[in-house]
């Protein structure tokens, strides 16, 4: 019986170290994204790109999602690339209108070029790409 519920527990543990340890609110090709809210004096919401589950090599960071609620539908700018959003993925370009955190790219070895239209790019931003040999 001991061993049983020492099986269990192992299983337990092992199942709740592979959860996902962020939580998003809307997923869109393969993105996922935190709704943030409505913004003052505009009407449509904020969203931020919070990370991914299956993206393609060449990415384009969608300028709008919609948030999705029961029957509520929500258009929402995604404003900003999170921080550690994109770390470790095998994308090898991307563009966007977003501004981009600390981070956002960290360790994408195979990123060779990123055209941004944001306004704003934290340091460190591409710590980490050894491939990126051009931004626009």
């Amino acid at each position: 019986m001991k061993k049983k519920i020492k099986y269990i527990l192992v299983v337990l543990v092992a199942m709740l170290c592979n959860l996902e340890s962020f939580a998003y609110d809307i997923e869109e090709n393969g993105l996922l994204f935190d709704y943030i809210g409505y913004r003052t004096g505009y009407t449509y919401g904020e969203a931020h790109l919070v990370g991914y589950n299956n993206i393609s090599e060449n990415l384009i960071v969608p300028t709008t999602v919609q948030y999705k609620k029961g029957i509520q539908r929500r258009n929402c700018e995604v404003t900003t690339i999170a921080s550690g959003a994109l770390k470790n993925s095998e994308i090898k370009s991307v563009s966007t209108y977003a501004d981009i955190s600390s981070s956002a790219f960290e360790n994408c070895t195979s990123l060779h070029s990123i055209t941004i239209f944001g306004k704003f790019i934290a340091s460190k931003a591409f710590c980490g790409c050894i491939a990126l040999d051009s931004i626009y």
